[in-house]
């Protein structure tokens, strides 16, 4: 985006003290930074205990209200002091 911003403003008076350069360089840098965060949080949840059963992130739960049962996809019931 800033280096398509300088192409296009380059003769433009108004913005002839903005610095594209600098900032498009730190948005490299920034960007360079989330991917290596995003690495890292992949590196964490692969290396997990395989021998540990994942924890289902969704579970189907049958709801009953007015005479209607319904399946309902949601989060597990989990108990704080219990499952940690």
């Amino acid at each position: 985006m800033w280096r398509a911003l300088a192409a296009i403003f380059a003769n433009d008076d108004r913005l002839r003290d903005s610095d594209f350069d600098s900032l498009a360089a730190r948005a490299e840098f920034q960007e360079a930074q989330v991917e290596q965060r995003r690495l890292e949080a992949a590196q964490s949840v692969f290396r997990a205990d395989r021998r540990r059963k994942p924890e289902p992130m969704l579970s189907l739960q049958k709801i009953s209200y007015d005479g209607v049962e319904e399946r309902k996809w949601s989060p597990p019931n989990r108990n704080p002091e219990t499952d940690g």
